[in-house]
C-alpha cells in the first residue's frame, strides 16, 4: 500500500508529464514566451496548476521566485531521500 507522500509524488509526476506535453505543443515558443504570466498558453497554465495541486499548493505564490524556491526545496528533500 502506498503512503500519502508516495501518492502525492506520483500525482506530481503525472502533472509534470502533462506540463512537458503542454510545452511540446508550442514548438516555436521560447521558455520566455511560454512562461510570460500575461500570455501563458491555457494548456500550459492548466498543467502548471495541476502540478501545484499535486504538491498541495492551494493558492498562488506571491512571485515566481517564491514559487521556484518552494519547488527547489521540495526537490532537495526528494534528492536527500534518494527518490529522484
Amino acid at each position: 500500500m502506498l503512503t500519502w507522500n508516495e501518492v502525492r509524488d506520483r500525482a506530481a509526476g503525472f502533472a509534470h508529464a502533462y506540463g512537458v506535453d503542454a510545452r511540446a505543443a508550442h514548438p516555436g515558443a521560447t521558455l520566455v514566451d511560454l512562461y510570460d504570466p500575461n500570455a501563458m498558453p491555457k494548456d500550459l497554465l492548466d498543467a502548471r496548476h495541476a502540478l501545484d495541486r499535486a504538491y498541495g499548493i492551494t493558492k498562488p505564490f506571491p512571485s515566481e521566485s517564491t514559487r521556484l524556491e518552494f519547488l527547489f526545496e521540495r526537490y532537495q528533500k526528494l534528492m536527500t531521500k534518494g527518490r529522484v
